[in-house]
């Protein structure tokens, strides 16, 4: 049985996919501070998880 750390993981692929979808959604509309903001965002979580990952 799966642990719950493994559970509801995300793969890689689709959460930078959501990523660059989201920025080019923002971008489109015309919103630029939006998908600033979402770049930054999903670029820190990358960070984030990468670090986790590190520590286990």
């Amino acid at each position: 049985m799966a642990s719950q750390d493994e559970a509801f993981r995300v793969p890689r692929w689709a959460w930078r996919s959501l990523g660059v979808t989201t920025t080019a959604v923002l971008l489109l509309a015309g919103e630029v501070l939006g998908a600033l903001g979402a770049a930054v965002s999903f670029a820190s979580a990358e960070v984030i998880f990468d670090a986790a990952e590190l520590e286990r």
